[in-house]
């Protein structure tokens, strides 16, 4: 079984981007290390800034059975 986790696939949601359509990620340079999971997304800024969340676009996670 291979495993990807945070695979990058939209820009994070912010300013402009606010309840738009996704829009792509930047381009990365190398490997991408899918290897640990995405940060939580907020809901509520005041609320998830105690638990530690944050603006960072959206992810998805991979699963392959081989």
């Amino acid at each position: 079984m291979q495993v990807w986790r945070a695979i990058p696939y939209a820009a994070p949601p912010v300013g402009a981007l606010r309840w738009r359509s996704p829009q792509p990620v930047e381009n990365w340079q190398g490997v991408l290390q899918a290897t640990t999971f995405s940060p939580s997304s907020w809901q509520s800024s005041e609320y998830c800034q105690q638990l530690g969340g944050r603006r960072s676009g959206a992810f998805l996670r991979k699963i392959a059975c081989i």
